[in-house]
């Protein structure tokens, strides 16, 4: 029997191939995630520095992923946003310290209808990017993944863990979020869009900052401080309090956070 293609998956492929997507910060994060996109013909341009750009550019970026395989995308990268001009979307994962530099930097690729969603961890990037870009520019995610630079030009992806939560700042579903959850999809993320965007972003702060204080204490790997008496305790009583803080600025993380951490 004769195999026909459905007219509506062309289509929509070629409505993606005309989205200009930039990764900036092309680390583990951004290279894993945005190489899937890249992998799927999306048009992404990478942006990244010093011998991993140099490997990036000379033999393309390649992902060694437990999730996905292995694979390499030649997609162009640059350390000029400059050059690029404006795109669609622009996948922002540096890290936290690199935000000043970042955001001058970034800004030749924001147009007037450019999406930023920023996969970082920690809750006050929201607002800066705000402030730095305009408020209808900026949507929320957060990335549930270990990746790393394993060395120039390759990213490492390990375990099970790769899916993006993410969504607008304000509560809700918006058609841009639904729109660029297709887009995901289609790049092969496990994604999901949500209508309490923040409380994902604050759910994860709390599991991260109040494992990390009390690993930080004991030097114990998560899962001997899990199973020691003592240091469970602590745990719970390092995400209580970051609960409360929550709680006072007013954040919905709705009935059972110490449950989803």
């Amino acid at each position: 029997m004769e195999k026909h293609t459905d007219n509506s998956t062309i289509m929509e492929k070629e409505r993606n191939r005309l989205m200009k997507i930039a990764v900036m910060g092309t680390g583990g994060v951004g290279g894993f995630f945005g190489g899937l996109l890249a992998r799927s013909g999306l048009d992404v341009t990478f942006i990244a520095r010093g011998q991993h750009l140099n490997a990036i550019q000379c033999n393309g970026l390649t992902v060694k992923s437990d999730l996905e395989g292995d694979f390499t995308v030649r997609s162009r990268a640059t350390d000029d946003a400059g050059a690029v001009g404006s795109v669609d979307l622009i996948i922002y994962a540096v890290k936290m310290y690199h935000n000043p530099a970042a955001l001058a930097a970034m800004k030749p690729l924001v147009g007037e209808h450019t999406v930023v969603l920023t996969l970082q961890n920690g809750i006050e990037n929201a607002s800066l990017l705000e402030i730095s870009l305009g408020k209808n520019h900026v949507m929320v995610g957060a990335a549930s993944v270990q990746a790393f630079i394993e060395q120039p030009g390759i990213i490492s992806q390990k375990g099970n863990l790769g899916k993006i939560t993410f969504g607008e700042i304000a509560d809700g579903i918006t058609t841009r979020g639904e729109k660029l959850r297709q887009v995901f999809a289609s790049g092969g993320w496990t994604v999901e869009l949500t209508p309490k965007a923040l409380r994902a972003i604050w759910t994860k702060f709390i599991f991260l900052t109040g494992s990390a204080e009390i690993n930080a204490i004991t030097q114990m790997t998560y899962g001997e401080m899990r199973t020691t008496m003592e240091t469970r305790q602590l745990i719970f009583v390092a995400w209580s309090e970051i609960i409360s803080i929550a709680q006072e600025k007013k954040v919905d993380l709705g009935n059972n956070t110490v449950e989803l951490c």
